[in-house]
């Protein structure tokens, strides 16, 4: 079956055995591959193989960069002819891969069998993984190091490292014999056998070839029989390490750092052999520190290194790689582990202990794990209270542990995993406890925190545990507050506030205070202590309702907001117009730097915001680059009054206008008018709006000019197809007769491949009321999928190929039945 219209790149063709008519075939497809850059054969040819070196590879597309595949040769002369043929037939090849199975008598297992392979000056990469493997003598690897200046990596048995003579053996100096091999970063000697008594001198061999700090040499362990002794060739590499270690120290006149130190810091043990079975100790006693050996990290980073056996603490010093000493790659490493993996690695080694403690610590999700560093917790008929004192003693425990803590989450109603307790609520006086029985001199009980989260859903005076942890290095703040309207609950949540401004010290740069209902000494203490934080830059004050007597004590709210805030997410209660734009002015004068706008509007009378004239109080806001409307009817927009949104918002990246809840009265925008919205906002990431029903044809603009000259390029509008990646249509009416109206306009307006659709019911409507909404999606997807024909104009191309889809009723079943998507 011929496929006339494939322009591959790369072509991996995998079969267990070939005959001669695959053969053909397959080189009858690669011949009309003239693009082709990759290309990896696997398969077993058997006798075969004469023809692939005969009629295969001699017919590849010379364009070819990579080649991988099997080989089978029965003499020397079949090897040689065979990369020949490979290198005159592919002048460009960059790298090749070939697995060389001898079926003769001769093995490719001398250097000289590779000399062909220099003929091509271009190979970047060259892996010939042979029966057995190649092998060199140890003084070969000056021949690579001539023959290769730019090598990198290199894999090789190597041999006869016994008779390694010194370099002035060969009636040369060292200076001039040695070549560079400062480009090499890993040497794999895979299981080349080498003696203890031979270290000292492959060390200084690969010291004076231009071992580097960089370098690293791979090998293979004879098996768990020699897991007592280190192996020969680590010792190698430490040698070496530590020898270019100290040439490097003495050019930067380093004189502190002796050989211990130099061996503890590459190493890390020490060279000593009564020390063995020893951990590592900190090694701070010279100028170095292994957190400042950066190119070992670079190193650990580029090679992926693993460790070769458990981490036990009679075989740590001589099994654990000695990368896991350095900070910077452990901490990677926990940062992403399991809390249960983070607790077993601080009770492995005393070298992760800390840094396990801290990952650990970093972040929980109750407060209780640190009440109980002080003494057990037992429950009461008030909440969770100490069992017995807290002895003087507990406290530098506690001590050892808070420090870690960067960010601390506390909800009373959650329960209690370690002591299975329905609830993590505390007693009035526990916080009491931790203030009054604190030593003096102690300091903060968190004194690194930066996040605090505090969720109360039972009594309000639990508030007040929050507040012995409050340090003036917290910057997040988040209170979560789940209140009965009654006014001893509201008392208790307006002196928690009252004692936050009371506390001069906080200098918040993120607070969210979610509350369900804003009674009017809330509102009053809340907006005391807004005045008083003037580094705050996001406030978050989700309010489900303003109490009625808090109605007009709005305004004091607003006027307290800081004026560097950047990002606002709040509500907005008004009776009407003008009590409307009086509110929704003072935010704006308040806060001129917004960058992020969240207004919940909210109306006590039958007059809502729905017009254009409606956000002029915003069009101010030039650094706006998120605004999101929540209202009951949404926003209608005329093209006009898009372009003055689009001059006034320069840096707008989301735009959220849409109707929440939806109702049958709703405003939006025309069709065509978003068109006017990718010209308007050049960088607009995501588009949420309503879309008003189509009366008669859709109009779009370069059907009009379609008899203008075909010779002359056509402008189409279009958003940015590097950054537009979201339309959000909620419940806009669309009727199946719109369906390639509509999508030709998206499909011309939106080419990026990534972008998603969203419309109300898209997951489940088992109405079918999304339906037409589907085919949109499905048709432009089709659009995006498909490559272009460039002798047609693409708005033409796009409406031919979408029409010719909807002729032919081909729609997945996903599409025709409403609801999750059936096909799968």
């Amino acid at each position: 079956m011929a496929f006339p219209e494939l322009d591959l790149e790369s072509f991996t063709f995998f079969r267990p055995s070939a005959e001669v008519t695959v053969v053909e075939r397959l080189l009858s497809f690669l011949k009309r591959q003239a693009n082709l850059k990759t290309f990896v054969l696997s398969c077993d040819l058997h006798v075969k193989q004469r023809m692939v070196q005969s009629v295969l590879f001699p017919n590849l597309p010379t364009g070819l960069r990579t080649l991988d595949g099997d080989e089978e040769f029965y003499e020397k002369n079949d090897y040689t002819d065979l990369i020949q043929t490979i290198l005159q037939r592919l002048p460009d090849l960059r790298a090749l891969k070939l697995t060389l199975t001898s079926l003769g008598s001769r093995r490719v297992s001398d250097f000289e069998s590779l000399s062909s392979i220099l003929q091509n000056s271009n190979l970047e990469e060259l892996r010939l993984c042979g029966s057995p493997a190649v092998k060199i003598q140890a003084i070969s690897l000056m021949d690579f190091a001539k023959a290769f200046p730019n090598l990198q990596a290199l894999k090789v048995h190597i041999q006869n490292i016994d008779t390694l003579p010194s370099l002035h053996s060969r009636g040369e100096s060292a200076e001039v014999a040695a070549p560079n091999l400062s480009k090499l970063r890993v040497l794999d000697v895979g299981s080349s056998p080498l003696l203890k008594k031979d270290v000292p001198r492959m060390a200084e061999f690969l010291r004076i070839l231009g071992f580097h700090l960089h370098f690293l040499i791979e090998y293979q362990r004879g098996g768990k029989a020699n897991a007592d002794a280190a192996p020969p060739w680590r010792d190698v590499e430490a040698t070496a390490r530590m020898q270019s270690t100290t040439q490097f120290c003495r050019r930067k006149n380093c004189t502190r750092v002796g050989p211990n130190a130099l061996w503890r810091m590459i190493t890390g043990f020490e060279n000593d052999p009564n020390t063995k079975g020893k951990r590592r100790k900190q090694s701070g006693d010279g100028l170095f520190t292994v957190r400042e050996l950066k190119p070992l990290t670079e190193l650990v980073l580029y090679n992926g290194y693993r460790s070769r056996f458990p981490l036990t603490d009679s075989n740590m010093h001589q099994e654990m790689h000695r990368m896991l000493a350095v900070h910077e790659i452990v901490s990677i490493i926990l940062q992403n582990a399991r809390r249960h993996d983070q607790a077993m690695a601080a009770r492995t080694s005393s070298l992760w202990c800390d840094i396990a403690l801290d990952w650990l610590w970093r972040e929980l999700d109750s407060a209780l794990p640190l009440l109980r560093l002080l003494a057990p917790l037992a429950e009461t008929s008030t909440g969770l209270a100490f069992a017995r004192s807290i002895e003087p003693q507990k406290w530098e425990r506690f001590r050892y542990y808070c420090q870690r803590v960067r960010s601390l989450h506390h909800d009373d109603s959650d329960s209690d995993s370690f002591t299975h307790l329905q609830s993590c609520s505390l007693a009035p006086d526990t916080s009491v406890m931790l203030l009054v029985l604190k030593p003096a001199g102690f300091g903060a009980l968190l004194p690194n925190v930066q996040e605090i989260d505090w969720l109360v859903s039972h009594d309000m005076i639990n508030l007040q545990h929050a507040l012995p942890f409050l340090h003036r290095s917290l910057k997040t703040l988040s209170i979560t507050l789940d209140q009965i309207d009654v006014p001893s609950e509201n008392d208790a949540i307006a002196r928690f506030l009252d004692t936050l401004w009371a506390m001069q010290n906080l200098s918040l740069e993120s607070f969210e205070f979610e509350i369900l209902v804003m009674p009017p000494q809330v509102l009053r203490s809340l907006a005391s202590f807004l005045q008083s934080q003037l580094t705050i830059k996001l406030l978050d004050l989700p309010i489900t309702r303003f109490a009625p007597e808090s109605d007009n004590a709005q305004n004091l709210l607003y006027q307290s907001f800081p004026e560097g805030l950047q990002e606002l997410l709040t509500t907005v209660r008004f009776e009407g117009q003008t009590d409307y734009l009086t509110r929704t002015r003072t935010i704006v004068t308040r806060a001129p730097q917004l960058r992020t706008l969240e207004l919940y509007l909210t109306s006590g009378s039958s007059w809502w915001p729905s017009t254009f004239d409606n956000l002029t109080p915003f069009l101010t806001l030039s650094n706006l680059e998120e605004l999101n409307l929540i209202t009951l009817h949404g926003f209608h927009l005329e093209p006009g009054d898009i372009a003055m949104l689009g001059k006034s918002f320069p840096k707008m990246a989301r735009f959220d206008l849409q109707p929440q809840p939806q109702r049958t009265s709703r405003f939006g925008i025309q069709a065509t008018s978003l068109i006017d919205f990718s010209k308007a906002f050049p960088n607009l990431q995501a588009l949420s709006i309503y879309i008003e029903p189509i009366h008669g044809p859709l109009q779009l603009p370069w059907r009009s000019t379609e008899h203008h000259s075909q010779a002359q390029p056509q402008y189409l509008p279009a958003f940015n197809s590097l950054t537009f990646e979201l339309l959000d249509v909620g419940s806009s009416f669309l009727e199946d007769k719109d369906v390639p109206d509509m999508a030709e306009l998206l499909s011309v307006l939106c080419q990026n491949p990534s972008l998603e659709t969203k419309y109300k019911g898209k997951e489940t409507d088992l109405q079918g009321r999304a339906r037409p909404w589907r085919k949109v999606e499905a048709l432009v997807k089709l659009v995006q999928g498909v490559k272009q024909d460039t002798t047609k104009p693409y708005h033409e191309w796009c409406r031919a190929l979408i029409l010719e889809k909807v002729a032919s009723s081909e729609w997945p079943e996903s599409v025709m039945v409403g609801g999750m998507d059936q096909s799968t």
